[in-house]
């Protein structure tokens, strides 16, 4: 890792580089050929757990399109619903990072962990998460 240059300046470096990539002009490729481009997630991407913990389904700097899938369960017996909260940030509890957004959708009441339900974060190219379960 390169520290030696600004954060901002590395941001406008890089842009250029893919501009002369984009450009297709034959009097940058000797300059641009050792160059690998890959855009990643600026921040971690996860759920809240059982007591407020964030759980990790994508680490920061992971390089996308992305896909994780994790298996859930409920916490309680004859659980109704579950709600899935989705969190940005690098906090290990959720009330240390921003929420993106949250869903609910209903479950057979059934025993404390039997209903599986697979919950599946998906980062696009464009930087796009989707969340299903």
């Amino acid at each position: 890792l390169c520290n030696s240059i600004n954060p901002d300046e590395a941001v406008a470096y890089g842009a250029t580089i893919q501009a002369a990539i984009m450009s297709g002009e034959d009097d940058y490729e000797n300059e641009i050929q050792n160059y690998l481009l890959l855009d990643a997630t600026p921040l971690s991407l996860g759920l809240e757990t059982d007591g407020g913990l964030m759980t990790v389904m994508i680490p920061r700097n992971t390089t996308i399109p992305t896909k994780k899938e994790m298996v859930l369960s409920t916490d309680s017996d004859n659980q109704p619903c579950i709600r899935i909260r989705v969190y940005e940030g690098e906090g290990s509890i959720t009330r240390d990072n921003h929420l993106l957004g949250e869903f609910e959708f209903s479950v057979i009441p059934a025993p404390r962990g039997v209903p599986q339900i697979t919950v599946c974060f998906s980062v696009d190219w464009n930087g796009i998460l989707n969340v299903s379960a």
